[in-house]
């Protein structure tokens, strides 16, 4: 849904106008921000599983990996492993946020508790 909201931007879409650096580093971090919420949601949905983390990273990597392999029979598309790796990186990053903050969280209400 992020890539067709962006696509109505300039320099957001799927054609190369504009500076082909702005260009890149809008689709990248929208990629990014794409693969990071759904770990962040496949990981809401395995709780209270002890894999939840490890699962929903998994689940996003198999997806970016599903994701390029059917741009690669898309006119005009290009499928690379890099690829498959920033949106795996989106992932590890969304959940590495989670964890710090339920962390924070279960510390600061856990001090909370006991009068600290």
């Amino acid at each position: 849904m992020l890539q067709m909201i962006l696509s109505y931007l300039p320099f957001g879409g799927g054609d190369e106008e504009g500076p082909p650096f702005l260009n890149f580093l809008i689709r990248k971090a929208a990629h990014l921000t794409e693969f990071g919420i759904l770990a962040a949601l496949v990981w809401r949905a395995l709780l209270p599983k002890r894999f939840a983390y490890a699962g929903a990273w998994l689940f996003a990597t198999a997806y970016a990996a599903t994701d390029e392999w059917h741009q690669s029979f898309e006119p005009g598309r290009t499928a690379t492993p890099k690829d498959v790796a920033i949106d795996s990186c989106g992932a590890l990053i969304a959940l590495l946020i989670v964890f710090v903050c339920r962390h924070w969280l279960r510390t600061k209400h856990c001090a909370v508790k006991r009068g600290v």
